[in-house]
């Protein structure tokens, strides 16, 4: 009972990595063979956010999970991302009013947002957020460093190791119960 859990457990986790490579291959395709500022995977996209205009929801340096929805879809309290014509990088605020196909937004900072944006039209927007990791950037910056380098390699190596020692215990109780 024991070798079909592990079994299945180490199935799982190869199917996990494999999954995640091919997510991580096809963004990295589509980002510098077909030069996308930002793939779109699934429906989803990601961005960091740069400014504080949404705190306390969401602060510098964390990331955000956008879907793009119908333009239908998009309704007064949602977190979306959007970028209009005068704009450079995308913005993410909450729309504060939708009349047909135009929306009103603005940051969730009270002290730096007072008014609302300009309104654009709902072709503006790149998607609904749908998720956000707080304290990416913090993450990164530790991954990044040589103790979290370390941790980060020590971790995969001692997975692996655990599996291989766990492959030499099967592999030796089966040669005893071949016998």
């Amino acid at each position: 009972m024991g070798k079909l859990i592990y079994k299945g457990v180490k199935i799982a986790l190869v199917c996990l990595m494999c999954l995640v490579l091919l997510i991580f291959g096809i963004f990295m395709f589509k980002k510098l063979v077909l030069k996308q500022t930002t793939p779109v995977i699934f429906g989803y996209s990601i961005y960091i956010v740069e400014s504080g205009s949404m705190e306390p929801e969401m602060y510098i340096g964390d990331l955000i999970l956008v879907k793009k929805r119908k333009a239908d879809y998009y309704e007064e309290g949602m977190v979306i991302t959007f970028k209009t014509e005068l704009d450079s990088i995308p913005t993410t605020h909450k729309i504060i009013e939708r009349d047909g196909d135009i929306i009103t937004t603005r940051g969730t900072n009270k002290e730096t947002n007072t008014t609302n944006d300009e309104p654009f039209h709902v072709d503006n927007v790149l998607g609904e957020v749908v998720g956000v990791w707080n304290g990416f950037a913090k993450s990164m910056t530790f991954i990044g460093s040589p103790v979290g380098i370390c941790l980060f390699l020590g971790g995969l190596f001692g997975i692996f190791g655990i599996f291989y020692l766990l492959d030499k215990v099967i592999l030796k109780e089966e040669r005893k119960t071949d016998k």
